[in-house]
């Protein structure tokens, strides 16, 4: 590692950060909005890029050798985990950088801490390939003699590493589930499905103790010509790595079906029968609820126009000979939205910055109660870390294996899977998940529209099934009044963020319900942002409220739908940089009614809600809006009479006993919420 600048290690005798001037890469696990929140409480600023000026990079483990990382060491800057900064904060002070600072291989103190903590209470070292055993046979075969199996004159087994295919993999499906991705039978060979049964099977095993993250892949293929006998197919390895694979000669279909049956029991610990109920145990397999109700056939479609082949997706090859049949009947801005929400590219980078590992469990694929199971996990190491004792390692190391089992994650063989042993780690995974449902609900509506005599582009958006979708143009008063909120609630402390509005557009959701709560007052128009991809979710489904099995201390204000009267601090989480420096915006008719007004976080507010018989909670900022002004009023559609927004920027609130930089509402009933606008903007 190079030297690091002097003046990066001094304590300041000021606020913790000041002087300061932080470089943000990768996925910290909050937005940038709230970690440039953090650093300027404590007197710093941030930097887009890095400049001369720039004293720190703060990064993930996983950025450690990109771009920015690279120019950080050559400026002799310190690459910092996040914790440097919510540690200076919380503890009022500059932290030393030692313990904080990034490696090549992306360990720090901490981290290094953390595995052998985790290390200890394993009974056996990990080996140095990363993985506890090869699973090249099964655990009850393991008892067997090598003789007594080689000498079995109907069950012959062909064991091969898996080549690296030689440009992306597509899915090739033929009956009721797809054959798996590395199988070099599935051009001639499909997946039997017998009385209601698919014998397909994906199991996943993590144990952060013995640093393994690996994978089981169990199928019964069966010849397309009828001709032949089946074969038990079996692929096993290192998460995100293709590993190795086994094809098992049987006699008949009956005995394919007991040795997969066996195969599956001996890396569960439960039978086939019982995988829709059984609990996990630990040191097995967790059998992963792949849906496969949805097509996926070779008219699935699920690239978008701009989109290149994804091995988690299925590539059309009629897509362009559809789009050349069926001109598109959609103007050009809402086709260059359609392209915007639906590119695979974008999906595909989403997925890789979350580190979820699609091949496993395919978007549009994922199984409708695994979700739940893994926010229920979540829930578990929530209640353990609010123990006075903040839970135990062993506690919070197998919780962390349970989820991280149902929840595929890639981590490089140099990296141990994580112990989730703190609240920013919770909220992290409380983010994939979120952003999993919305992105599970996008695939299955880009499958189930794939087909027919209409446009792609066309049927997508028809699919969303809004009564409008109508872009504003641009030389109107509608458009000029709402390009000013965008613009005027610019907060100070995210100068980071700059931006133009490329388009706006008039939005109606058919569920959208007015005026749910009656005419009580209080109507505000009001931001949400969120990731490119995450839009066909919402727009076809709405803005939801995380379920009863998450975690009550994952949200600050408690489970509800969060806006904001600040376009800066929603268009933060946009992730502007996995959707080629665009984001996506909405403007909603808010009918918050009565407010509980707070200053600080309250992971109960939505019980207290309830109980002062209030509609919604007030988060209040340090940085407010100057005035509001009847919508109607200002030249905006009729039917807005009533609602406000904000006009003259921002001001400073008097009141500095606040928690928050700016205004959050939060809202714990959907009906409360209705679509108005949807911006279209480009970062610069």
């Amino acid at each position: 590692m190079a030297p690091k600048k002097q003046a990066a290690a001094q304590v300041s005798a000021g606020l913790p950060l000041e002087g300061c001037i932080i470089c943000l890469s990768g996925n910290l696990g909050r937005s940038r909005n709230e970690i440039a929140d953090l650093i300027s409480s404590a007197g710093g600023a941030t930097s887009v890029s890095i400049t001369k000026k720039t004293s720190h990079l703060v990064c993930s483990a996983y950025e450690v050798d990109g771009v920015k990382a690279i120019q950080a060491r050559e400026a002799k800057l310190p690459v910092l985990a996040l914790e440097w900064i919510i540690d200076s904060n919380r503890l009022g002070k500059k932290q030393d950088i030692a313990k904080y600072e990034w490696d090549d291989n992306g360990q720090n103190q901490l981290t290094r801490d953390a595995s052998d903590t985790a290390a200890k209470g394993s009974k056996r070292s990990a080996p140095a390939n990363g993985d506890d055993d090869d699973d090249d046979a099964d655990d009850e075969d393991k008892k067997k003699s090598r003789s007594q199996r080689s000498a079995s004159p109907t069950k012959r087994t062909r064991t091969l590493r898996t080549p690296e295919p030689s440009k992306p993999t597509t899915v090739v499906r033929k009956g009721a589930a797809p054959v798996d991705i590395y199988c070099g039978l599935k051009d001639t060979f499909h997946v039997l499905a017998r009385d209601g049964e698919i014998y397909s099977a994906t199991l996943n095993q993590v144990d952060a103790g013995k640093n393994a993250s690996k994978a089981y892949f169990l199928q019964i293929l069966v010849p397309d010509d009828g001709k032949g006998e089946p074969v038990v197919f079996t692929r096993w390895g290192r998460v995100g790595e293709p590993g190795q694979q086994k094809t098992i000669d049987v006699s008949n279909e009956a005995q394919a079906i007991s040795e997969f049956k066996s195969r599956f029991k001996s890396k569960t610990s439960f039978p086939w029968e019982a995988r829709a109920t059984a609990p996990s145990e630990p040191g097995k397999y967790t059998w992963l609820d792949v849906d496969f109700g949805h097509d996926d056939t070779e008219g699935a479609d699920e690239q978008g126009e701009d989109a290149r082949p994804s091995r988690a997706s299925t590539a059309s090859p009629t897509k362009k000979a559809r789009a050349e049949a069926f001109p598109s009947k959609l103007s050009p801005s809402v086709q260059s939205l359609a392209r915007l929400m639906f590119n695979q590219s974008i999906i595909d980078r989403t997925l890789a910055e979350l580190k979820y590992d699609a091949t496993k469990q395919p978007l549009g694929r994922i199984g409708g109660t695994t979700l739940k199971r893994a926010l229920g996990v979540l829930s578990s190491i929530s209640d353990s870390l609010e123990q006075p004792s903040g839970g135990t390692q062993a506690q919070l190391q197998s919780l962390s294996n349970e989820y991280l089992s149902l929840i595929p994650h890639i981590f490089p063989r140099n990296t141990r899977p994580p112990v989730i042993n703190n609240m920013e780690m919770v909220k992290n995974e409380l983010d994939v998940l979120a952003t999993l449902g919305e992105m599970e609900a996008g695939a299955k509506l880009m499958k189930s529209t794939a087909a027919g005599d209409v446009n792609p582009l066309d049927a997508r958006i028809e699919g969303l099934k809004l009564n409008k979708l109508e872009v504003l143009e641009h030389d109107s008063k509608e458009f000029s009044i709402l390009q000013d909120y965008a613009l005027h609630t610019h907060g100070q402390t995210h100068q980071h963020l700059r931006y133009q509005v490329e388009d706006i557009f008039v939005v109606d959701r058919a569920d959208d319900r007015a005026n749910p709560l009656g005419n009580i007052g209080s109507k505000k128009l009001l931001w949400h942002g969120s990731r490119c991809s995450n839009w066909p979710g919402i727009l076809s489904q709405g803005l939801r409220i995380a379920p009863p099995e998450a975690p009550v201390s994952g949200y600050m204000f408690g489970k509800g739908i969060y806006l904001a009267d600040s376009m800066s601090k929603s268009a933060g989480y946009t992730c502007p940089h996995l959707s080629e420096d665009t984001g996506l915006l909405v403007l909603c008719e808010a009918e918050l009614g009565k407010l509980l007004m707070l200053r600080h976080a309250d992971y109960n507010a939505d019980e207290k809600v309830k109980e002062a018989k209030a509609h919604s909670t007030l988060g209040m900022g340090q940085h407010i809006p100057a005035s509001w002004e009847d919508c109607a009023k200002l030249g905006l559609a009729k039917d807005l009479k009533g609602v406000l927004m904000p006009v003259g920027g921002l001001k400073d609130d008097s009141d500095n006993d606040r928690s928050l930089m700016y205004n959050e509402y939060i809202v714990y009933n959907v009906e409360q919420v209705k679509f108005r606008y949807l911006f279209r903007i480009k970062f610069k």
